[in-house]
């Protein structure tokens, strides 16, 4: 690498951005260094832990602080490109120049790539020179103010920008208008204006702040490229009230400067929505009418899609949770939101049945115990290792009838010594039966996932149940019974076809551990010393979409060492300023800093396995990186750790957080 050819472009609290030249490249490589992170990335996704330039720029970064200056300057920086605009009521006018060492311009006459095609290494554009370039050629037509918005994020990239002969900065943030909402006996009154931080529209969809920044002007298809339309005042009518603020309010709030009527109601997440029914007996008929209202007490309630406010703090609608109570209530309950239904006869008798096995606000219980009574008998089934309890009254001869393990059970955590049942009647529970398993089967339905699956904490628990019950384990449990009957020893686990390493017998050891505890579904914390084979261990036992987060330092090791010991896997490394996830890398390797950053997006992979290599990364729980661990997903989790806790038993607490 040359002296003198590393360019300090920005720097920040967290990061450094550096440009550095390298012979027979027209653009220069973009570094970027995390020092409280003691990371780095560079654009050229080098093979190598650190490349050229990463060390070019951290020498560069050194020599300039020994000279008392933040960020080092090249002494063999080509022209630059400049951007000169001026304003008028036709449009934005941009003309672009190359700007000399001497300062001396010179207008750019056609498209940037033609020139650099032409070998002109006079010229060192940046990477937003040429994104820039790009878009313009592509265009192929004036700037029009549907143009501003995205000219506006480009220029934001680039470093040298004036505007009729003055320097300004250029925001990649549209500005929106200004929102007044007030209170009004009728209701609210919404008013439009132009944003107070903007100084003077210079050009149709573009202002400049008070500041000297350059923005572009949001909305422009409903105010118009010059926001003629402004000033403009809209009127919401008190039955849309609670709507506008519920719904309409938040959405200006995320862009808009608002300023709000200081007697407007607060606003409330606390209340949420519920339903509750309204019974009463006339005769032989069951009247019911269903409402959904928020909080307890009401505070609103919905008639049709509107919220009606009726006191209090306003409820911020959760629409998805009304969708799913509207939903139960017509296919469970048949009925309709608002509307009264007079059921008689069996309906009357079923209805009866379903609303007693509600768990929410009933108005008028009493009128359901008219049911005579039939008893019941427990069905317990624990096939496939899932528990499914059912309750059943009758013969053979007069017909069954089913009743459901949620309405016994429930009958019975609530007191009561009988449940309504279908068909009409009102059948007492098996009360010895219930004492005996009734809270361990309560326990256990309670532990099972959104699909209705045990979760594997739990299963232990069901295989105790089949013992007490006297029926025979699911088959697929049966790695479970060290677990439960005594302890006595592991098989040996099947190592992967493409496994290229004899294992040592501890490392097989290993490898069966970590087998029977993914069978098992539960982690592992791996805590060998340094130099035993953990990575050589893990690369055995994972199997599936793995996740790997070690260490920048040591992703190139596990890419190497999984290509060496099993070379039948896809590796991909998540790293660079160009890092994007494959659905087909079997081997993800990511790095701590990473994880943190990019969490949202490694969290939505249903990942079959995840290893943390040099786990006591996360020793502190508290810690941004180890809140970020705990969040990813995968049913087979194991922390390598030669030190699993270093100073307090919380840093042990913590891995074992993780892995289980």
């Amino acid at each position: 690498m040359r002296a003198g050819a590393v360019d300090g472009e920005a720097v920040d609290d967290e990061q450094m951005t550096l440009r550095v030249k390298a012979a027979g490249r027209v653009v220069s490589w973009t570094v970027i260094l995390y020092p409280e992170d003691e990371d780095w990335e560079c654009d050229c996704d080098g093979p190598g832990d650190v490349c050229e330039h990463v060390a070019a720029a951290v020498v560069a970064v050194r020599q300039a602080h020994k000279r008392g200056e933040q960020l080092p300057r090249s002494r063999q920086s080509g022209a630059r490109i400049a951007y000169r605009l001026q304003s008028g009521v036709e449009g934005l006018g941009l003309l672009r120049v190359v700007v000399a060492p001497d300062a001396a311009e010179l207008r750019l006459e056609g498209s940037l790539a033609s020139k650099l095609a032409k070998k002109d290494s006079t010229v060192s554009p940046s990477q937003a020179d040429l994104q820039l370039d790009r878009w313009l050629t592509a265009r192929r037509r004036a700037l029009s103010a549907e143009d501003m918005d995205q000219l506006c994020t480009l220029l934001s990239e680039v470093k040298d920008v004036r505007l009729d002969g003055e320097v300004v900065e250029v925001s990649g943030k549209p500005v929106y208008p200004r929102v007044e909402v007030g209170r009004t006996p009728s209701g609210l009154t919404v008013r439009f204006s132009l944003p107070a931080a903007l100084a003077r529209v210079v050009a149709p969809a573009v202002g400049l702040s008070g500041e000297g920044c350059l923005v572009a002007l949001a909305e422009i298809d409903r105010w118009g490229p010059q926001y003629e339309r402004l000033p403009h005042e809209e009127r919401v009518g008190r039955e849309q009230v609670a709507g506008f603020l519920t719904e309409a309010l938040p959405e200006l709030r995320r862009h808009h400067e608002l300023v709000e009527d200081e007697a407007l109601p607060t606003l409330t997440r606390d209340a949420k929505p519920r339903l509750v029914f309204a019974v009463e007996s006339r005769g032989p008929t069951l009247s019911v009418l269903a409402r959904l209202v928020y909080g307890e007490p009401p505070v609103a309630r919905i008639d049709g899609d509107r919220l009606v406010h009726l006191g209090g703090a306003l409820p911020r609608r959760d629409r998805a949770s009304e969708a799913r109570l509207t939903e139960k209530l017509t296919q469970r309950y048949d009925l309709l939101l608002g509307r009264r239904a007079e059921c008689t006869g069996r309906g009357a008798i079923d209805m009866a049945e379903r609303l007693r096995s509600f768990e929410g606000e009933l108005i008028g219980s009493d009128c359901l115990a008219r049911f005579p009574n039939l008893p019941l008998r427990p069905t317990v089934s624990t096939e496939a290792a899932q528990l499914m309890v059912s309750f059943a009254a009758g013969d053979e001869d007069e017909g069954t009838v089913e009743v459901a393990a949620e309405d016994v059970l429930g009958a019975w955590r609530s007191g009561d010594g009988g449940v309504a049942i279908d068909g009409g009647g009102y059948a007492p529970l098996p009360i010895d039966w219930l004492r005996r398993y009734g809270d361990r089967i309560l326990d256990l339905l309670r532990a099972r996932d959104g699909e209705g699956r045990m979760l594997p904490a739990a299963r232990p628990a069901l295989l105790s149940l089949c013992d007490s019950l006297d029926q025979p384990r699911p088959a697929d449990l049966s790695k479970l019974a060290p677990l439960v009957d005594g302890f006595d020893g592991i098989e040996e686990a099947e190592l992967p076809s493409d496994l290229t390493a004899t294992l040592r017998p501890y490392q097989q050891r290993g490898v069966d551990w970590l087998s029977f505890l993914r069978t098992a579904q539960l982690g592992a914390l791996l805590a060998d010393d340094m130099g035993l084979g953990k990575t050589l261990q893990a690369l055995c036992a994972v199997r599936g979409r793995c996740l790997i987060v070690c260490p920048t330092s040591v992703m190139h090791n596990w890419a190497e060492e999984a290509a060496r010991f099993r070379p039948g896997l896809c590796v991909g490394m998540y790293h660079g300023s160009k890092r994007a996830l494959d659905d087909d890398w079997d081997l993800t390797i990511t790095s701590y800093s990473l994880l943190r950053r990019d969490i949202e997006k490694l969290e939505a992979i249903d990942w079959q396995a995840i290893v943390l290599d040099e786990a006591q990364a996360i020793k502190n729980p508290d810690s941004q990186v180890a809140r970020a661990a705990y969040r990813l997903r995968a049913p087979q989790r194991i922390a390598m750790s030669g030190t699993p806790v270093e100073n307090r038993l919380q840093e042990l607490w913590s891995q074992m957080h993780f892995v289980n």
